[in-house]
């Protein structure tokens, strides 16, 4: 199996939207690009949008028609991607770093406040994965220090205040508190890369808030001069009979959008409310399968009117450092999953270490940084795939946890003199309830036991007991035959296991699984062999996590099994 982490979603909608571009005979920035700006105002909720070539034209843009330049500073998180900074360097301003909140990839709100001097004209926040920001605590701390704030040009002096200016890259979709992305900061910049939810190939927009001090359509006119040599007429305006005379009214750049790229766009935008309907079931998935696991994600699924619109699935692994998480993401790589991870802080970059900025200062970020692996997320990744990724990903977490834990597990035959043993299993099998599994008589909720009843049943077959610090935790048995399977010679059948709930993710299963299959091969035994309940998932994903195969179902008046078997 061979998973992408994040391949563009492109439909014979995309294409023939795109061959119609290339039909009209317009391909650069005309009649397509502003209906596509159009249709991002409306489903942003803003009353204008402006189409560029990326994101980063995007936050740039926004920084050259505020006037922001020598001398000013811009604060913005240093877990991020270049953009959101690079862009304050490309204008001349000082980037000032805050770290992230403990345990979380926002800023640090207090140091965010405590950040703001004389000098800060724009504060850049970060919507990392798809989820927004708290855009009203930010406005907030910006209220408290209004009076701090002295204005460079007409525009500042219009908002009267720090603007912001959100990096919004990855939350095209999103929504907080009924709301969606490109509402809430004073300019929002979206990215629109191959990788992201809603696709142009390469492009981006800006949006922003009305506001009373400032005619929307002086800030569009300004965004078309910036993105566009500062020419007086786009393409579309100059291809009118007679126009041909225009104006240079200031050195501008070039980061304008094609109607190519604008029909794509298009296309995707008739599409993207099924697309974010398919990234939200992909990240149930995950988050079912990996369920029980030492991790903490980022959460999307946050409430009915504040949803993240599932552009990463972010996983930081408790307990892990980077090169053990580089190790786990070149074991995903083995078995065809491709991971990543968002993002190396910017103060670890070369670039931002040439400008004095130091990892050490940033606690928290490196604390995010050092354990997060991204899992695989797109819309062309399909149910059994999401499973296969997180039931891999699981695997390796268990595998390893249970290396760590290996050296204080023991494994203990029950022999008939071994009354004591046989009481911790009839207490293990009173505390595990439904937690029971691999057996080929599954109890749902176990009744408690008797010394004797359970002496009667481990003496008919052979019984082992994991001890964990001298106490007995989990036990197993090996049956001599099994009614489900042809009696075998060469097979080795696992008959009960069970471990009390608390232990259910401690990596006990891996180890006595990894015990049986070396003690299987001392016998000279070439398989091994199990029935399985199907209503208990949690074991058929264990197994098969471990290299069991189905083998065939059987079923009875009460319940269905599967047969599994696995070759040594």
């Amino acid at each position: 199996m061979h998973i992408q982490f994040s391949p563009p979603d492109i439909s014979d909608l995309e294409i023939e939207e795109v061959i119609k571009a290339f039909r009209s005979g317009w391909i650069t920035t005309g009649p397509k690009t502003k209906l596509f700006e159009q249709k991002i105002a409306e489903f942003c909720g803003t009353s204008k949008a402006v189409c560029l070539n990326s994101a980063t034209a995007a936050l740039e843009m926004v920084l050259r028609i505020l006037g922001v330049g020598p001398g000013d500073e811009v604060i913005t998180s240093v877990y991020t991607y270049t953009a959101s900074a690079s862009t304050i360097n490309h204008v001349g301003a000082k980037i000032v770093f805050v770290d992230t909140a403990k345990d979380s990839y926002e800023m640090d709100y207090e140091q965010l406040a405590k950040a703001i001097t004389e000098k800060t004209k724009v504060i850049v926040p970060v919507d990392i994965g798809g989820v927004i920001c708290d855009y009203e605590k930010i406005y907030e701390i910006i209220e408290s220090k209004k009076q701090l704030f002295t204005p460079s040009n007409d525009i500042q002096k219009a908002y009267g205040r720090i603007i912001v200016s959100s990096d919004a890259a990855h939350s095209f979709g999103a929504t907080r508190n009924g709301k969606k992305a490109g509402s809430f900061a004073d300019f929002t910049s979206f990215s629109f890369h191959a990788v992201k939810n809603l696709t142009t190939a390469e492009g981006g927009a800006v949006t922003w808030r009305d506001n009373e001090n400032i005619d929307n359509e002086f800030i569009y006119k300004e965004m078309m001069l910036w993105s566009l040599h500062g020419q007086s007429k786009d393409a579309l305006n100059k291809m009118k009979l007679g126009s041909w005379e225009y104006d240079i009214v200031y050195p501008g750049y070039k980061c304008n959008m094609t109607d190519l790229t604008a029909a794509f766009g298009l296309a995707q935008l008739q599409r993207f409310e099924g697309l974010l309907a398919r990234r939200n079931n992909i990240y149930k998935i995950y988050n079912r399968e990996l369920e029980g696991l030492n991790c903490i994600k980022l959460e999307h699924d946050i409430a009915p009117d504040t949803q993240g619109n599932c552009h990463l699935y972010l996983l930081r692994i408790n307990g892990i450092d980077e090169n053990h998480r580089r190790e786990i993401i070149a074991e995903m790589a083995e078995q065809g999953i491709a991971c990543n991870v968002h993002f190396k802080p910017l103060a670890m970059m070369t670039a931002y270490k040439d400008l004095g900025y130091d990892i050490k200062d940033y606690p928290n970020a490196y604390a995010q940084y050092a354990n997060e692996i991204t899992l695989p997320m797109h819309t062309l990744l399909t149910d059994e795939e999401a499973v296969y990724v997180a039931q891999t990903l699981r695997g390796i977490l268990e595998k390893n946890e249970n290396s760590n834990k290996s050296e204080s597990l023991s494994i203990v035959r029950v022999w008939d003199k071994d009354t004591d043993l046989m009481s911790d299993i009839a207490r293990i099998y009173k505390e595990c309830g439904e937690k029971m599994f691999l057996e080929e008589g599954l109890l749902h909720w176990a009744d408690a036991l008797s010394v004797s009843f359970v002496k009667d049943m481990v003496l008919k077959r052979e019984t082992y007991v994991v001890r964990k610090d001298n106490k007995s935790v989990a036990f197993f048995t090996f049956g001599e035959n099994n009614s489900y399977f042809t009696p075998d010679g060469n097979a080795l059948f696992i008959g009960k296991m069970a471990t009390t709930p608390e232990l259910w993710n401690s990596g006990i299963g891996t180890f006595c699984i990894d015990w049986i299959k070396a003690e299987a091969k001392k016998r000279e035994k070439s398989l091994l062999r199990t029935t399985v309940y199907q209503k208990s998932v949690s074991a058929v994903r264990f197994l098969s996590n471990r290299g069991f195969k189905k083998v065939y179902e059987r079923s009875s008046k009460h319940f269905v099994v599967d047969c599994l078997e696995m070759t040594l």
